[in-house]
């Protein structure tokens, strides 16, 4: 039987066509700045993003759904509390990914002309409201269940967007993704990954999440607008979801799963000018990327160690 995990990519893979979808307000942009200002309302391009975004979370809820049912039993709607699993390296994810659902959704009302107000929250919100969606099908399988802990960080993503906006309006935070290939997949490649791919999107132990925060939007640095300071957060050694006793029983040679912390520098990729549109729509569809820097990481048993280069 197809595991957990495995629906987990399709999962991703969804998640990646409904930002396509939203991402054609990214054209014709000239900064994040200048995408505050409100364009004339467009008819075409109000039919265009909103035939796309319904049309596509339809049809990824459909393919979801049959994909889910296909392969594990059905059952009432209830609940299911997974925040022990992963040392909550999944709700980071979740976190992540409804911040820049929500970005690219407020650009794209924004971009058909719809009102600020009216493209912050809707467009803001793109990102709970379609992983909510999600969590809804969680709850009809029998094997777990609706997750408040996903429901409260897709709130918390959305949130983070949302509120820098009404307060600033612009960004000085933004949640990053970095990977490296991790040496524990192999010992459970049905969970964390067979293949590059699999192990980039199922293998938490060579995922770091990051909070870039813009030096220049904090009047720390005048000259590079895009540079930042980013915090990261970690975990290694993990082969299950729950703290549980696998890694003793038969990986006795394998210390406990342990929590890890990164200082280092990033770009918001997205404040690099260009004159060409395609290389702005490129440069803010990679914002999600924290690009490889020299950092500091710790570990509460492993104490403190550079990184000249960290990639992942």
């Amino acid at each position: 039987m197809q595991s957990r995990y495995n629906i987990f990519i399709e999962k991703f893979l969804v998640i990646a066509v409904v930002c396509l979808f939203s991402a054609c307000g990214l054209r014709g942009q000239t900064s994040f700045e200048t995408s505050e200002e409100r364009r004339p309302t467009n008819t075409g391009r109000k039919f265009l993003f909103y035939s796309s975004a319904v049309a596509g979370s339809a049809s990824s809820y459909y393919l979801l759904s049959k994909a889910w049912f296909g392969n594990y039993d059905k059952a009432p709607l209830h609940t299911f509390n997974d925040w022990p699993e992963w040392m909550q390296m999944d709700k980071v994810g979740h976190f992540l990914t409804c911040y820049h659902l929500g970005m690219a959704g407020h650009r794209s009302m924004l971009w058909t002309g719809a009102k600020k107000k009216t493209a912050l929250w809707a467009g803001g919100s793109l990102g709970f409201l379609f992983m909510g969606g999600v969590e809804l099908l969680d709850g009809f399988n029998r094997d777990w269940g609706f997750s408040f802990s996903d429901l409260g960080a897709n709130a918390a993503g959305s949130m983070l967007y949302i509120s820098q906006q009404l307060i600033f309006e612009r960004q000085i935070i933004t949640p990053k993704f970095s990977y490296r290939q991790s040496p524990y997949a192999q010992l459970r490649p049905e969970i964390l990954g067979k293949s590059a791919t699999e192990r980039w999107l199922k293998d938490y132990n060579g995922q770091v999440y990051w909070l870039g925060i813009n030096l220049h939007e904090c009047q720390l640095n005048q000259r590079a607008s895009w540079l930042n300071i980013a915090v990261g957060y970690g975990a290694d050694r993990m082969i299950s979801g729950r703290p549980d006793n696998l890694w003793q029983t038969t990986y006795p040679w394998l210390a406990p799963p342990q929590r890890e912390w990164y200082l280092s520098l990033d770009a918001d990729l997205y404040r690099i000018k260009s004159r060409k549109a395609w290389v702005k729509t490129m440069l803010h569809a990679l914002s999600f990327i924290k690009i490889p820097a020299p950092a500091l990481g710790f570990r509460r048993n492993g104490g403190l160690r550079f990184y000249p280069l960290f990639t992942g």
